[in-house]
């Protein structure tokens, strides 16, 4: 377990190190939300075209993925949009800048905390 001033001297230490992990965080914004693609699935599915086919076992994890598999990721992704909007704002100085505001121990153990819970 970090002591008291771990957190501060960690960052002092490693400034540049942590300010470009900080930045890589913040610059794969774009690849956070899952959209699946199920247009083919769905005329399949109502063209009664997937009892065609002879390998059930597919036909049925077809059927799983898009029914159930994928509204979990789309309900995960979410609920990742939700906190990264929270992260984003709370931490729209950091995010223009491309530099973390580290003042204390507390504030950066603060952003590893939000940051992990995303």
């Amino acid at each position: 377990m970090l002591g008291k001033n771990d957190y501060l001297k960690i960052h002092s230490e490693n400034k540049n190190l942590v300010d470009s992990l900080f930045q890589i965080y913040f610059s794969t914004k774009g690849a956070r939300t899952f959209y699946p693609v199920s247009g083919s699935f769905q005329s399949a599915l109502s063209g009664n075209v997937l009892n065609n086919y002879k390998n059930k076992e597919i036909t049925g994890a077809l059927i799983k993925l898009y029914n159930s598999t994928y509204s979990r990721l789309l309900d995960n992704g979410n609920t990742l949009d939700d906190r990264w909007d929270y992260i984003r704002k709370k931490y729209i100085h950091e995010y223009r800048t491309e530099n973390l505001r580290v003042t204390d121990n507390a504030k950066f153990s603060e952003i590893i905390d939000d940051i992990n819970y995303h």
